[in-house]
């Protein structure tokens, strides 16, 4: 029998990352999302099999992909807060968001050399700390992606806005 295909947090970086690049190639993306290559590899079968990318091309299903971010990714990667830690900042707070949304409570993703401080949120995946310090674009992604997690309806409705013109914007 068929075992029924589950996604894993860092599924979201794969797909955000294959919107901007269809069809990349799986040792850059390793790279770029500091993910062994295997585990993006079974990542994008993951991803084909929930319908977020078409088969065998790497592209994203981009409305999909939107979809199950607003409606999903809050029930199926719940948001894990901590205590006020330093770290890098995220949801509102992330690069360029801060005009774009409310600023409520800071939130961080809990680094040892972060540089801001907030309540501590565990990152969807364990290396997108350091992905997203070297990728202002991934980080506000994910950034927006936890403001679908933690938000209130408001403040999801404009994430939404601020995400889906982020994955219709192809290249880096």
């Amino acid at each position: 029998m068929d075992r029924q295909p589950t996604l894993r947090p860092s599924d979201v970086a794969v797909a955000l990352a294959l919107a901007w690049a269809p069809g990349a190639h799986y040792a850059i993306l390793a790279r770029s999302l500091h993910l062994g290559v295997a585990e993006v590899h079974r990542g994008v079968r993951r991803l084909e099999g929930a319908g977020l990318l078409q088969a065998g091309e790497r592209r994203v299903n981009r409305q999909a992909l939107l979809e199950f971010l607003v409606h999903g990714v809050r029930y199926v990667f719940p948001p894990v807060l901590g205590r006020e830690t330093s770290g890098m900042p995220t949801a509102a707070g992330g690069p360029g968001l801060a005009s774009k949304l409310p600023a409520g409570e800071a939130v961080v993703w809990p680094t040892p050399d972060g540089r801001a401080r907030g309540v501590a949120l565990t990152p969807l995946y364990r290396a997108a700390t350091r992905a997203a310090s070297g990728d202002d674009r991934l980080h506000r992604a994910l950034a927006l992606v936890d403001v679908l997690r933690l938000g209130q309806l408001q403040e999801r409705r404009q994430a939404q806005g601020l995400l889906d013109a982020e994955l219709n914007a192809e290249g880096r």
